[in-house]
């Protein structure tokens, strides 16, 4: 499992990397000059730090009767050992039962909107993931862990490989999604998307990702959108984010023991005022905003919040409160053409309050 194996064919002149989880793999296939098929299995780690040590030059890889591998690249020489390819984990069959076509900078942009939201060993496992639902053009992403939401909606250019409209949903565990976005680029270019109940597919240029999916029905969130506000405020993302960065220096508590303290936000005319004290000091900002309705303070985990405002991308958003112990609901002020977003992070009780 630590393993990646390696399939060489000396006909084909090809070299097929796999690796697998048990619960996602990746396969990607390259030319390369073979002078003998085999299949082994080395571990991916230390084959990953030799080769990304070596010079950019060709790199010869070759295996013995004894499963002995001699990595030899330049006036470098490595020797690993490895493990027969029959070895490797069986992998599901990589087909699905829907399939389309998306542009790859519009999958990658609404899936990093969200991921941070996504929750980590939630109780409820359908919560640890990224939930994905299309219909026709439209196209949602939806993460949330309890205590955050983020939401991005879009029409996009959806290719369907049937005749009938596109109107499906799954959800993509949130270890898998990591890793899209790490391979994942802002390309032009169609990725092939096949999913089905328990499994989905992606083809991105030589590479296949499969996963299984979380096959369980995603929160009614619609009920969970707070739908009115009293209070309104206008205000930069990038600002708030750069002040509650700061404010982490405070908040983020190292000290074994340590309670760790929340970040305050101060909607005073038209002024917010982000401040926070714990053992490690304190810190007091204030911003310019356009404010309506009620003043009102309010408290929040600074993570969390940070990472909400960073996802906002330094637009100008809209808040919309209604109090203390309710959520505060972030939406852009002039989003892109067929595109829009939403988040919202439930705030935690100040001790005022308690």
């Amino acid at each position: 499992m630590e393993g990646i194996l390696i399939n060489a064919d000396s006909e084909k002149n090809s070299v097929i990397f796999n690796t697998f989880d048990n619960e996602k793999g990746v396969r990607i296939e390259m030319e390369a000059s073979v002078a003998e098929s085999g299949s082994y299995i080395i571990n991916a780690q230390k084959l990953m730090n030799i080769v990304r040590s070596l010079p950019d030059e060709e790199v010869l890889l070759k295996v013995d009767s004894g499963c002995n591998v001699t990595i030899t690249s330049s006036r470098s020489v490595f020797k690993l050992h490895s493990l027969p390819g029959s070895d490797f984990p069986a992998q599901p069959y990589l087909a699905g039962e829907i399939g389309f076509k998306i542009k790859e900078k519009e999958f990658l942009d609404m899936l990093s909107k969200v991921l941070f939201a996504a929750g980590i060993n939630h109780q409820t496992k359908a919560l640890n993931g990224v939930y994905v639902e299309i219909k026709g053009n439209n196209v949602k992403f939806i993460g949330c862990d309890g205590f955050r939401f983020a939401m991005c909606d879009k029409v996009c250019e959806v290719h369907n490989d049937s005749d009938e409209e596109l109107d499906t949903n799954f959800i993509i565990p949130v270890k898998t999604a990591s890793e899209l976005v790490k391979v994942l680029s802002q390309s032009d270019d169609e990725i092939q998307i096949e999913g089905s109940r328990k499994h989905i597919i992606i083809k991105v240029r030589d590479m296949v990702l499969f996963s299984r999916t979380i096959d369980q029905k995603y929160i009614s969130y619609e009920r969970a959108i707070p739908q009115n506000s009293s209070i309104s405020v206008t205000v930069n993302s990038g600002d708030i984010y750069s002040a509650l960065e700061r404010a982490l220096l405070i908040t983020e508590e190292k000290i074994v023991g340590a309670v760790k303290s929340y970040v305050r936000l101060s909607f005073k005319e038209n002024v917010l005022t982000i401040s926070s004290e714990s053992i490690n000091g304190s810190i007091k900002e204030e911003i310019g905003i356009f404010h309506t309705g009620e003043d009102i303070d309010i408290g929040f985990n600074c993570r969390y919040l940070a990472e909400t405002m960073r996802a906002c991308d330094n637009d100008d958003i809209e808040i919309k409160l209604n109090s203390p112990l309710m959520s505060m609901v972030f939406t852009p002020i002039n989003p892109k053409e067929g595109e829009k977003y939403l988040f919202f992070v439930l705030p935690i009780r100040m001790k005022e309050q308690a």
